[in-house]
């Protein structure tokens, strides 16, 4: 930001010399020097147009160099510990099924299935689809899965344990009520 500034601020101050150069140089009478511009009798004066010209850019340079953007997905929180043991082809989830109570929006048999690495497809009964995407890896409760992040909602994290997990119940948070994982229904059909 600092850097920005003194580029900014050279950059004002070489357009304002220009400008001056422009405002106090002594016109020429000469034809090719003058133009007429919306009813106003411009004198042309190359030296201080391009002084100008050099400001501008820099100002127009200084206001361009911003912060990267933040990346789009959201972190883990640091409560989370890392998983014990990386995902292997034996212990990968590659799909699984659970029913929602009856009060739940879009009741009944929700049916997850990883279609690609990192990018996991929710078919509601409905038949709408929802996508989600792999954050990270973590162990809770005694047994490492993986966080997936919904792409339309990214303060939603479900947890998807390990398919050698004892414990398959589907979690959830939501990262804007804190850290801690809420229990939703038990995982049916892990594959």
């Amino acid at each position: 930001m600092g850097q920005n500034l003194i580029v900014l601020v050279v950059g004002l101050g070489i357009t304002i010399f220009g400008a001056l150069i422009w405002a106090f140089k002594r016109t020429e009478r000469r034809a090719e020097n003058k133009i007429d511009f919306l009813g106003l009798h411009l004198t042309l004066n190359t030296p201080a147009l391009a002084v100008m010209f050099v400001g501008v850019i820099l100002v127009l340079v200084s206001l361009m160099q911003v912060t990267p953007a933040p990346d789009p997905k959201p972190s883990a929180t640091s409560a989370d510990q890392p998983a014990e043991y990386p995902e292997m082809d034996a212990t990968r989830t590659h799909s699984f099924e659970f029913t929602t109570p009856p009060t739940e929006v879009k009741a009944g048999l929700r049916k997850w299935t990883r279609v690609a690495p990192d990018v996991w497809e929710q078919v509601y009964p409905d038949g709408t689809k929802e996508y989600s995407y792999t954050l990270k890896r973590i162990h809770l409760d005694s047994c490492d899965g993986t966080i997936v992040v919904n792409k339309n909602d990214l303060d939603f994290q479900a947890y998807v344990p390990d398919r050698n997990c004892d414990d398959r119940e589907f979690m959830f948070r939501r990262l804007s009520q804190g850290p801690g994982w809420r229990r939703y229904v038990p995982i049916d059909a892990m594959k």
